[in-house]
């Protein structure tokens, strides 16, 4: 069996690299905001794992942020691991399609009334 180049392998999984960087990005953007919005975010959270999260943590929000940020290194090291696997695509498009839901949450909310 003849290995591909990596032009072609590039090429082939242009989609894949093109969603990782994102998927990154958005997670980043999300660490950051949780640094800086720390406190009002904390107390406006409804999502009971965060809670729990949190709360296993000692309500530390240093540790909350490190246990973010070492989840995302697990996730993005995972999704590089995967992606010459046929069913990768389904995998990255579902948790970039998750990490695009988060980035919306940033967004303020506009009311048209």
């Amino acid at each position: 069996m003849q290995q591909e180049s990596n032009p072609t392998l590039f090429k082939k999984y242009a989609i894949l690299h093109i969603l990782w960087v994102c998927i990154a990005w958005i997670a980043a953007y999300d660490l950051f905001r949780c640094m800086v919005d720390g406190e009002a975010f904390l107390a406006t959270e409804i999502n009971p794992i965060v809670i729990a999260v949190y709360s296993l943590l000692g309500n530390s929000l240093l540790l909350f942020c490190l246990a973010k940020f070492v989840s995302s290194v697990v996730t993005m090291t995972a999704l590089l691991a995967i992606r010459r696997h046929e069913w990768a695509r389904p995998i990255y498009v579902a948790i970039a399609g998750f990490q695009l839901l988060v980035l919306l949450s940033y967004c303020p909310v506009v009311n048209p009334l």
